[in-house]
């Protein structure tokens, strides 16, 4: 997971980030940066959360403002390969 604050203030990001205890990596781009806008779509309303695949394809985009965490990890959940069970093997 990541974060990315469409800003220019650092500094106020930055301490956003500590205040609320994020728990991981937050990147800063320009509310300009248009070839972010192009890739995710244009920003409705924050935060969003845009959950993408491993081939890259955007699976769930929630931009209805606050998270819902329980969604999010049911999400993230189905989008891990089964794990097939270890076979016994014998020498």
């Amino acid at each position: 997971m990541v974060g990315i604050a469409l800003d220019r203030n650092f500094r106020l990001v930055e301490a956003y980030a500590e205040v609320m205890d994020l728990r991981y990596p937050v990147g800063l781009s320009s509310p300009d940066n248009l070839d972010l806008v192009a890739a995710l779509g244009q920003v409705k309303q924050v935060p969003r959360t845009v959950v993408l695949d491993a081939q890259g394809q955007i699976v769930q985009d929630q931009d209805t403002g606050q998270t819902h965490f329980g969604t999010l990890l049911d999400k993230i959940a189905s989008l891990k390969p089964a794990r097939s069970p270890k076979s016994a093997v014998t020498p």
